[in-house]
């Protein structure tokens, strides 16, 4: 009982938490083990299920994330949520490895333990339970959390305010044990997300300075000792970070100052989309936006008004006159919130949707810092806006309460400010972006129980994202390597897989994917074009799923020229075939990192241009997407062989004009058995608009 007594108030704390968590989104509890947020939510839930299966069975191999195969290493195309998935682990046990629960378990979490330890934090500066509350709700439940249902890493963000927390203990009594607990922050939250690693260390470094260098709270040993700890940690992140290096300097993975996208000062200003506040803006002010976009970043009046108090102090003379005052100690919050501020509102300033030519700061970082290019979405450098607004909201309610004597008025005071907050930051419509995954088809337990699946595809593959997500929820049950993905990168090759199984499976697209390693195909119920079962052999037909076993005796040797892939030429080649190139003038564009195809086109207007590829074996079929664009543009294709005497022997000449659009799917031309394949291209108003794209040769 006395344990309860002392505790009392975090017990009351962490139920209210609960309380609002629910109350926002009550599908977490409701479907906790059945339903998942639909958009990133359920490509998440298969990232955690994926992490704790590797962590128990085969940790060293993490990375080899069983999506996008037959690509290495593929959790660097993502977040890896490693740090996250052991909060989940316990919840994957007790239910079977279920993604759904563990997934809703894990956002249940970071709701309640942001707001729980940023109440720890404020009350160890303040000292008041009800203020420490009222700002624990100002960053737990505000605007950006609130649209974040989707986006673990932006829920699991709780380590930044415990690491201030142990921050602030230390300064008070400089014990080890709480430089202990900033490094255990650090660790933990960059294995959480690479974005808040970048945030909370450069947090604490703004901290540290100022109480080094203004505040003088920091001495040399202290200032030594911190610096000690980030080295610690920056060693144990780099085994982390090293493939995400090694990804980088291999395909030059980082995004154009054109794709991050920053915050809207608009979106710090007006309220949120299907808020009371925004309806009244739109239909009564007729003050409104539209790009919302990761910009729900809406500070609230009613905590700038009480942050506006933050740094000041309400104090009586001897004549019994109000005096104000600055507090420059607590100045640190706004110096530290302005900045990441400054930084959220990305290379060029935006406002009310609408870029000006102005450049902040984050233009010349991103230009002259190339490892932070990393980031996209920098937006999500609001995240210690909101904990800085929330403390200074704190102070400056603190403040204002200092000369109400009346505990009556004092709580009114302090529901009336509640209930505004709450008015401000919530949504009037619930979130129902939700899946229920409740009844995974049976398909997917027998590809997770059949041992002679080692790599599939499911179809269609050329989906939108968000129906991919559900392809990758249910390989965060079997396991097994599949095809498909989605993520905030792509592979280079990702492009011309999807294009390539768009179309009924050939002899071509078979053998490709057998060559890859694939030897399943899961059709999927929306899959609706025929199947040659010369091809492929059904298994499993059940509940509108087919899966398909890839024949391989009969598969031939074959030689893929993918222009879609950064690497041009992809050989999947026995070693019995031998194929070459020479180019007759013809002009190779690759893919680049503003063009996502490649292809083969005239170097010159008004002049044959060729390509000739040479085999060591006749050829049987040519696979070809390519596009002739005026009537008089044309491709013409020899096939020839040598004859007795050695000499070239002209088999066939496939000739197209006229406007022939295959650029979207193969054409199959028979080569009878020729060993010299000559492609012409002519063009007469673009060069770049007559072109082979991607060709295959067939080897019977």
């Amino acid at each position: 009982m006395t344990y309860f007594k002392r505790y009392k108030a975090h017990f009351i704390v962490v139920l209210a938490f609960l309380l609002f968590t629910y109350l926002y989104f009550p599908i977490l509890f409701n479907g906790f083990f059945t339903h998942v947020e639909t958009n990133d939510g359920r490509l998440v839930a298969a990232l955690l299920s994926w992490d704790i299966h590797k962590i128990l069975t085969d940790p060293f191999h993490i990375f080899q994330a069983n999506f996008f195969y037959p690509n290495k290493n593929t959790l660097v195309y993502t977040e890896h949520f490693i740090g996250t998935s052991l909060l989940g682990l316990p919840v994957w046990l007790i239910t079977g490895g279920n993604p759904a629960a563990t997934f809703n378990f894990v956002m249940i979490f970071g709701y309640i333990s942001n707001a729980y330890f940023t109440f720890l934090l404020i009350r160890e500066l303040i000292h008041k339970n009800s203020i420490a509350f009222l700002g624990a709700f100002i960053n737990g439940y505000c605007s950006y959390r609130l649209f974040s249902v989707a986006h673990l890493q932006d829920v699991i963000i709780f380590y930044i305010p415990l690491c201030l927390l142990f921050f602030y203990k230390y300064l008070d009594n400089k014990k080890i044990k709480y430089l202990a607990g900033i490094g255990f922050c650090l660790f933990f939250q960059s294995l959480s997300s690479w974005y808040h690693m970048i945030f909370i260390f450069l947090m604490l470094s703004l901290f540290v300075v100022f109480y080094y260098q203004v505040d003088k709270r920091i001495n040399n040993k202290d200032f030594i000792r911190i610096i000690s700890v980030y080295v610690i940690i920056f060693i144990l992140i780099v085994p982390f970070a090293i493939p995400y290096l090694k990804h980088n300097a291999e395909v030059n993975a980082a995004y154009s100052m054109s794709d991050v996208i920053p915050s809207d000062f608009g979106g710090y200003f007006i309220p949120s989309p299907f808020t009371a506040a925004n309806y009244f803006f739109r239909n009564y002010l007729g003050i409104f936006k539209t790009k919302w976009d990761e910009n729900f970043n809406f500070i609230g009046y009613t905590v700038l008004l009480l942050a506006s108090l933050g740094f000041m102090e309400i104090s009586q003379d001897e004549y019994n006159k109000t005096r104000f005052r600055l507090n420059q100690q607590r100045f640190v919050f706004l110096f530290v919130g302005i900045i990441f501020f400054i930084l959220s509102l990305g290379p060029f300033f935006f406002i009310n949707d609408q870029q000006t030519h102005v450049k902040l700061p984050y233009y010349f970082i991103f230009r002259f810092l190339p490892p932070i290019r990393f980031l996209r979405t920098i937006s999500r450098y609001g995240t210690v806006v909101f904990l800085m607004m929330s403390i200074l909201a704190s102070y400056g309610f603190s403040t204002y309460l200092t000369n109400i004597k009346d505990a009556l008025y004092r709580n009114i005071l302090f529901l009336f400010s509640f209930l505004l907050i709450m008015i401000e930051y919530t949504p009037i419509l619930r979130f129902e972006r939700f899946s229920d995954m409740e009844k995974t088809p049976e398909v997917y337990n027998k590809i997770k129980s059949d041992s002679t699946i080692k790599a599939l595809v499911e179809l269609p593959i050329d989906v939108g994202p968000f129906t991919t997500t559900k392809y990758l929820y249910y390989a965060g049950i079997h396991f097994k390597p599949i095809m498909n993905g989605y993520s905030g990168y792509e592979p280079p090759s990702y492009a011309g897989y999807r294009t390539l199984l768009k179309y009924p499976i050939n002899e071509m697209t078979a053998s490709f994917l057998s060559k890859l390693g694939i030897t399943d195909i899961l059709c999927n119920p929306e899959y609706k074009e025929p199947v040659d079962t010369n091809l492929l052999r059904l298994t499993i037909d059940k509940d509108g799923y087919r899966l398909y076993k890839i024949r391989r005796k009969s598969l031939p040797s074959m030689y893929v020229e993918n222009m879609r892939q950064q690497e041009p030429t992809v050989q999947l080649t026995d070693t019995s075939l031998s194929i070459t190139r020479q180019s007759e003038g013809a002009v190779f564009y690759p893919a680049s990192e503003y063009v996502t195809i490649g292809y083969i086109s005239p170097e010159k207007l008004n002049q044959w241009s060729s390509m000739t590829y040479t085999s060591n074996k006749g050829l049987d079929y040519l696979y070809i997407q390519f596009r002739t664009y005026t009537p008089q543009d044309t491709l013409q294709i020899e096939c020839s062989r040598k004859d007795l005497h050695g000499k070239d022997s002209l088999l066939k000449i496939y000739t197209f004009v006229n406007y022939n659009e295959f650029n979207e799917k193969y054409t199959s031309l028979p080569l009878f058995k020729a060993e010299k394949i000559k492609f012409r291209l002519y063009s007469t108003f673009y060069i770049d608009r007559t072109f082979i794209r991607n060709l295959s040769f067939i080897k019977q």
